[in-house]
């Protein structure tokens, strides 16, 4: 599962320092754009350009 951070403040639908899961979307990456999912469920498609950058992911465990 890939994951991406939105870092740019603009007028877009997206809330800004939030974490998005990325769908695979193979026609919206040959066009720059990637396919991400909000809280509600629904999906949109959203420019690489607007300040969304991979985020990944790792399980943390705790010391020992």
């Amino acid at each position: 599962m890939q994951f991406v951070l939105k870092i740019k403040d603009d007028p877009v639908y997206l809330e800004l320092h939030k974490i998005y899961v990325v769908l695979t979307d193979e026609e919206a990456t040959k066009d720059g754009d990637l396919r991400i999912v909000d809280e509600s469920g629904e999906d949109y498609l959203a420019l690489l350009i607007l300040g969304m950058i991979q985020a990944p992911l790792a399980p943390q465990f705790g010391g020992g």
